[in-house]
């Protein structure tokens, strides 16, 4: 709510209302990096990393070999400016057969899992950076396969199955089974046993 400035001939005192003096509300920082100590901050002034990934309660960041000795400050910092953060985790980059991403976890809030519960086009689903692939950046992309799917039952005049082998922890699929007068039976498997556990957790 904003205030209307008065009349300079406006009455000092309005019967019946109380004039109340109070602190303005602040704005809190814009940037994790105003929560560093200024003399750190100012010591790698042009080497903080300024932007990260977050995945539910999960955030994800680089952090350039430079910090690697404040990745403590880093993930601290993080988790005071985004109140919804649970876990901070350095990308190392990806690892092993599944090509999953090699995270370090710097910071966290009592629980240091990075299983964490997302949202995604109506749908709520679990993933895990750490041990199965997911991409939020892929969702437009998910949402072009539901209306293929809609498409394609209209055309046929019936229910379509969908398989799916690769399918990860399931982002695609969530959406698609909850469309009961278009899809029939699901088929979904991956070959990471630790997308398929969240896989076999997230379908219903």
């Amino acid at each position: 709510m904003r205030g209307l400035a008065l009349s300079p001939e406006a009455p000092q005192k309005i019967a019946d209302f109380k004039i109340l003096d109070l602190d303005p509300i602040l704005s809190g920082p814009k940037h994790w990096t105003e929560h560093l100590s200024p003399d750190l901050f100012l010591l790698h002034e042009n080497e903080w990393p300024m932007s990260h990934d977050q995945i539910g309660d999960v955030i994800i960041v680089k952090v350039p070999e430079s910090l690697l000795n404040h990745q403590k400050e880093i993930g601290k910092a993080m988790l005071q400016q985004h109140s919804n953060a649970r876990v901070v985790c350095a990308d190392n980059g990806v690892k092993g057969e599944f090509r999953v991403r090699d995270l370090t976890i710097i910071s966290h809030d009592n629980s240091a899992t990075t299983r964490t519960k997302v949202k995604e086009s109506g749908s709520q689903f679990w993933v895990d950076p750490g041990c199965a692939y997911y991409s939020p950046r892929l969702a437009n992309e998910r949402i072009g396969t539901v209306d293929c799917a809609k498409n394609l039952s209209l055309k046929l005049g019936r229910k379509v199955s969908v398989c799916d082998p690769y399918a990860g922890v399931g982002p695609a699929l969530m959406p698609l089974s909850g469309l009961e007068d278009s899809i029939g039976e699901i088929f979904a498997s991956d070959l990471n046993p630790k997308a398929a556990e969240l896989l076999t957790l997230n379908l219903p």
